[in-house]
């Protein structure tokens, strides 16, 4: 499973994500997130656009089966790319491996934004929905 540093998942996760496992489905994932800016704590709940009925997935708490990576002949992720990694990666994966994602319905994770991110919450800005504070409150405590 993909996951970064600053990404937190719901352990709820899991339980969605092992029957599709025990299934060796070749790639999992979800199509929506919560960026989280955390200098200002606002936070957007993003989905991902459908491009021309293909189904994408993002890269944080994404599965790959070691045959969808091994199949990746040129490599997962493309060289000198700094933006648009989850998509590119899983463009690179598709054409070895032509089936769609397995796609997990629900939001599972946030990833933590700041100016350090390649993609900071501005970049965001304009794609998402204001996420409720108790719906944020599932990922982060506030009050410990």
């Amino acid at each position: 499973m993909g996951i970064n540093s600053d990404d937190i998942i719901l352990p709820d996760y899991w339980n969605k994500v092992k029957p599709h496992l025990e299934a060796s489905a070749p790639i999992i994932g979800m199509d929506q997130i919560i960026a989280y800016e955390v200098a200002t704590g606002k936070a957007l709940k993003i989905r991902l656009r459908y491009e021309r009925d293909k189904c994408h997935v993002w890269g944080g708490g994404r599965f790959l089966s070691r045959e969808a990576i091994e199949r990746a002949v040129h490599g997962v992720y493309t060289n000198g790319f700094n933006s648009g990694l989850d998509k590119s990666s899983q463009d690179n994966i598709m054409k070895f491996t032509p089936v769609d994602p397995v796609v997990i319905d629900g939001c599972y994770l946030v990833d933590m934004k700041t100016d350090e991110n390649i993609n900071t919450f501005d970049t965001y800005r304009n794609l998402g929905v204001t996420v409720p504070p108790e719906e944020l409150a599932l990922f982060i405590n506030f009050e410990g």
